[in-house]
């Protein structure tokens, strides 16, 4: 949302500050009180940035990308820039409840060898409601957002002030702190020379410039060239490795994931965390020999202060996944044994017990796992299904997290439907499952193997 926020820093005038700091989440753009450029000066033309864009949702895009926002770029005017008009559409998220639309007057900003972008609010339209500078009380000024910008053929990558480097970083008289809805905004005062010199000093410090934005065109697989090409930039950090790895992950291709996770392991091989995450990575990517050994050396790796495991737990999953049901019983046992266990390992454990006929083990199991539990309605709730006690359960959009609710339920009323015989019912379930889940999970791989014991194909 825009904010309107009243300063008493600046003894020269009121100041509201006009921002769409909402965009950028946890990193709220600085923006600057004078505009960056001299009006006499032509603005650079590149008609590369005219048209239609998307963003991408990174961290929630799967095989089609998640659309973060979209924007419209008019073609080069008289005023010597381009009218930008940024959108977020509730078609786009379930988090968008009415259309807005931004309107910015940009103009490109050549300095030395380094491009970037001066863009200046002109308008913003909540629905049917519209907020213009002109509307607003005397004294308003309508701040610009700074930033640099690189253009490529249907590709574009901005990167923008962020707001917590200035406030650190600049001497205090030279900007006012403000907020827009929770995030303090560096709104800053200095002339327009100091700016400039500002913006090319720093113009390769991610730190000053941690706030990147990705511009597509609509048709194009948009995530993928975003995740690469930050991690082009930064080959080493480790958060963008795994933030790449676990977009491929989504996405399905898990070989791509395992050599961003083997990567991340190597750049530091005594961290437990990362070599279990490469365990997980050779598991969804069928490598289960492989991936037991890395669950292992991760076991080794953990330091003293760690009690939980996660050894019996991956173990049991792999043996299962494999087929190996008794091996899987064994490797459950350690987990199970704990006070607060979660309970897709208590029905993978019966499941197995059940595949290797040993039935009043299997219910004897259930019944005592059920009656002790503890933990969320939800996790009950699968045990009770499992359990037949419960009649079917409704479909509800207003449960909480019922997306992921609904992906693992599916997975073992297809067990429980495959135990009673009824093959179809099964494979329905799971062809469901492969449709919509989560590829980063293990129930989503477990899916497809069920499917392909039931002789169906996993379709996704």
């Amino acid at each position: 949302m825009t904010g309107y926020k009243t300063s008493t820093h600046m003894r020269w005038m009121k100041l509201i500050l006009v921002v769409q700091a909402a965009l950028f989440a946890a990193c709220a753009p600085a923006v600057v009180v004078r505009p960056l450029y001299e009006t006499k000066d032509k603005a650079p033309v590149d008609q590369r940035i005219e048209g239609e864009w998307v963003t991408p949702d990174v961290d929630n895009s799967r095989v089609k990308d998640q659309i973060y926002c979209r924007w419209t770029i008019g073609e080069y005017d008289s005023s010597d820039g381009y009218s930008v008009i940024l959108r977020f559409l509730p078609a786009d998220s379930n988090e968008v409840k009415e259309e807005t639309e931004t309107k910015y007057h940009v103009r490109l900003l050549p300095i030395g060898e380094k491009l970037f972008f001066d863009a200046e609010f002109q308008s913003e339209k909540f629905g049917a409601r519209k907020i213009e500078p002109q509307e607003m009380s005397p004294g308003v000024v309508s701040t610009h957002v700074v930033g640099r910008v690189w253009i490529e053929q249907d590709f574009l990558r901005i990167a923008l002030l962020d707001s917590d480097w200035v406030i650190r970083n600049i001497p205090e008289g030279l900007w006012v702190k403000e907020y827009g809805g929770d995030e303090q905004i560096a709104a800053i005062t200095a002339p327009a020379d100091e700016v400039r010199a500002l913006l090319v000093r720093e113009a390769d410090n991610r730190d000053a410039f941690n706030v990147a934005l990705y511009f597509c065109r609509p048709d194009v697989s948009c995530a993928t060239k975003a995740a690469e090409d930050e991690l082009a930039r930064r080959p080493k950090d480790a958060q963008t490795i795994e933030n790449t790895a676990s977009l491929y992950l989504r996405q399905g291709n898990c070989a791509r994931a395992v050599e961003l996770r083997r990567h991340r392991v190597e750049l530091d091989p005594k961290d437990f965390n990362k070599n279990e995450d490469l365990g997980s990575a050779l598991m969804l990517n069928h490598d289960f020999e492989e991936a037991r050994r890395q669950f292992v050396a991760a076991e080794q790796l953990k330091p003293p202060n760690v009690v939980y495991s996660s050894l019996s737990w991956d173990m049991a999953w792999i043996n299962f996944l494999e087929g190996k049901y008794d091996e899987a019983v064994k490797a459950s046992a350690d987990y199970l044994s704990r006070k607060y266990p979660i309970p897709e390992l208590i029905l993978v454990n019966n499941v197995a017990l059940l595949r290797l006929g040993r039935t009043t083990e299997a219910q004897s199991l259930l019944e005592m796992q059920a009656a002790a539990f503890q933990g969320s309605w939800e996790d009950h709730l699968l045990l009770l299904e499992f359990q037949g006690r419960l009649f079917p359960l409704p479909q509800s959009t207003d449960m909480p997290s019922s997306r992921e609710f609904e992906f693992r339920r599916l997975f073992f009323v297809a067990m429980r439907w495959a135990a009673k015989g009824d093959k179809a019912k099964a494979a329905a379930a799971l062809q469901e499952m492969v449709k919509t889940g989560n590829r980063e999970s293990t129930l989503y791989l477990a899916a497809q193997i069920e499917l392909e014991r039931l002789g169906q194909p996993a379709t996704h």
